[in-house]
């Protein structure tokens, strides 16, 4: 979306609005080329209900336009409580009202589950049939309100459901649109003034043709834009060419009118060329592409129809139709292009990947669409024998199960879960485990020597799972804690037997001063007995500090914790005690109540400088190239 006209929705300023469009009067018709957000989501999140009843009058078809969230303005106007911006948009179209969103669910199911008692009122009185409608997990607008205890909601929701009388209200839809633009010929074609087009045609017969001379644009790009039916199909009747035209920006006019949904145009080109329908635009997108990334159901259907084949176009990115309809969370595109992929016995089309790897099963679970993800496994075994493949691992080495359990969101997880499980899923390590148990003697022939084996054991994301390096390194964290420990309260050489406080010794050997259980290295070289003292610490504490944030969140982390505490009591109470009697002791007090508190910063301190250091490697290994 450009940027001012974000920065005028969520004001709310009018006046911004009037100002992009006399500088640009097509800038709301352009935004559904680069954004699936219009300005009607951000200013009903916002509730601004006089911008929303300016844009409803200008561009009414924005109403229906559902987001890459799988919200549509009305559902976010529910949510919010936006009463006045409900109304609005009911008054373009009541069957608003039913709109289904993300996981199913209509602006009553909003409503009722945040507790707006007058939203509710609103929308029974616009459609009672509404209290029928229920969520992908079989909720209706009387489930939610009490499950989220909104008691208020529930006594109107039981009043409607006793006493409704069904009132239907018709309301006006009123579009109007003033635009203003420097040459006759757009503007007539942004007006879709037939009148003036022929007008211009008697005093100039050559316009149409000369056009192109000046501009990449052509009259039927505009009037795409607008959605002018009777105009285009009067320049398609005169200029038939025009509707090959790939303007500067990489659209033809089927593009402009399929990102926008215009069904009746799209058709008046496809009367004049049905391989229009496969016409490649911007980045590989095909007309199908952009109905099917904002959610255009009647378009699709109307383009399948015409050419089955545009199922397995792919964009730049390797993304199919069925690709986009699920990253922008389009369930009913994806619910009538997954019935053209069954009826077209096209299956191979669900296996399709995109560039980073993912099939549209990758896209789903990762989107966390419930509902697509059992369509999916449905249609995928039982279109052609099953060949839907539930663990393709895409180029991180994750197959769809990964992308569910290893970046965990919400309580939904668990019923795409247990679907994936059913349908036979795993997860990337569990199908490289079995497949090297199938064919050992081709693992081992292909390891033949040790860097080989080398780069064979070491860890690799994607295919080792998170789980797997986590059990790993507490394993070594505690050996090292252990190790650690038990050299600190044994440290080389042992401790004196005995107490020497003259330092005299038998009389042959000229010992230092010394009491028993001290260290016999501290006696004769306190310095190196601090150095040992220093790094043995610091091993401990790293040791204890990787065990405490791998075992973060675990259960009975305050007992835990306290063991922390007391296992470093007593390891600087022994180092403290077999100090010898000199600075030596004093020193080790104060790294004990040092250390401990700071190993987190110390941390942070020496990945910074390996950072550091590394850039300076890396700037001077380029420098004497």
């Amino acid at each position: 979306m450009d940027i001012r006209l974000l920065e005028a929705s969520r004001a709310g300023s009018t006046m911004l609005l009037h100002q992009l469009l006399q500088e640009s009067p097509l800038i709301l018709h352009t935004n559904a080329l680069f954004s699936s957000d219009n300005p009607l989501h951000v200013a009903s999140s916002a509730g601004h209900v006089d911008f929303v009843r300016e844009i409803v009058r200008l561009k009414p078809e924005f109403v229906k336009q559902v987001n890459e969230d799988g919200f549509s303005p009305i559902h976010i106007a529910s949510a919010n409580g936006h009463l006045e911006i409900v109304r609005e948009l009911l008054r373009v179209d009541q069957g608003l009202c039913r709109i289904e969103g993300r996981n199913k669910w209509t602006p009553l199911h909003f409503a009722a589950s945040r507790g707006w008692p007058n939203l509710v009122k609103e929308m029974l009185l616009v459609c009672p049939q509404s209290l029928q409608d229920v969520t992908v997990h079989k909720e209706t607008s009387l489930h939610l309100p009490i499950k989220n205890s909104q008691f208020e909601a529930v006594t109107h929701l039981l009043v409607k459901l006793i006493t409704l009388i069904i009132i239907k209200i018709k309301l006006a839809l009123s579009f109007g649109q003033s635009t203003k633009m420097d040459t006759r010929l757009l503007e007539a074609s942004q007006t879709g003034s037939s009148m003036m087009l022929h007008q211009l045609l008697q005093e100039n017969p050559l316009i149409l043709h000369t056009h192109a001379l000046f501009s990449s644009d052509n009259p039927l790009h505009v009037a795409s834009m607008a959605g002018h039916v009777d105009f285009v199909r009067e320049i398609v009747r005169l200029k038939p060419e025009f509707v090959k035209q790939v303007n500067e920006d990489g659209f033809s006019p089927i593009h402009i009118a399929s990102a926008n949904g215009y069904l009746e145009i799209v058709m008046e080109f496809l009367k004049v060329d049905q391989g229009l329908c496969r016409i490649v635009g911007r980045n590989k997108w095909t007309p199908l592409h952009f109905a099917a990334s904002r959610g255009w159901s009647n378009l699709i259907q109307e383009l399948l129809l015409v050419c089955p084949q545009s199922l397995e176009d792919v964009t730049v990115q390797n993304e199919t139709s069925l690709h986009l309809s699920i990253k922008n969370s389009q369930f009913e595109a994806t619910e009538v292009l997954l019935a053209w992929i069954k009826e077209k016995k096209r299956d191979d089309i669900l296996n399709m990947t995109d560039e980073f790897g993912n099939s549209v099963l990758h896209l789903a679970t990762w989107r966390r669409h419930r509902q697509v993800v059992e369509w999916l496994i449905r249609f995928g075994n039982n279109t052609t024998g099953g060949t839907l493949i539930v663990n393709a691992v895409n180029k991180s080495g994750l197959t769809a199960l990964d992308l569910l359990l290893i970046f965990p969101s919400e309580a939904g997880d668990r019923e795409i879960d247990e679907l994936l499980r059913k349908a036979g899923a795993k997860r990337a390590n569990d199908t490289f485990e079995h497949s090297t148990n199938q064919q050992p003697m081709d693992t081992h022939c292909t390891i033949e020597n040790e860097d080989e084996l080398v780069e064979y054991f070491k860890f690799k994301k994607g295919r080792d799972s998170p789980s797997d390096a986590r059990n790993a390194l507490l394993v070594m964290a505690v050996l090292m804690a252990a190790a650690t420990f038990q050299v600190g309260i044994n440290p080389p050489s042992g401790v004196w037997q005995d107490s020497d406080l003259n330092g005299n010794g038998n009389g042959t050997t000229n010992t230092p001063k010394h009491v028993a259980g001290s260290s016999i290295l501290g006696s004769y070289n306190s310095v190196s007995y601090m150095l040992f003292v220093v790094f043995n610490s610091i091993g401990l504490s790293l040791s204890l500090y990787m065990i405490t944030i791998l075992t973060e969140n675990l259960p009975m982390q305050l007992e835990f914790q306290l063991c922390v505490i007391a296992l470093y009591f007593t390891y600087y109470t022994g180092l403290a005690n077999m100090a010898p009697l000199n600075g030596t002791r004093t020193a080790i007090v104060v790294l004990s109540a040092v250390l401990p508190p700071t190993i987190h910063h110390l941390v942070k301190l020496t990945r910074l400088i390996m950072k550091k250091i590394k850039r300076v490697l890396l700037y001077l290994s380029k420098y004497f190239r």
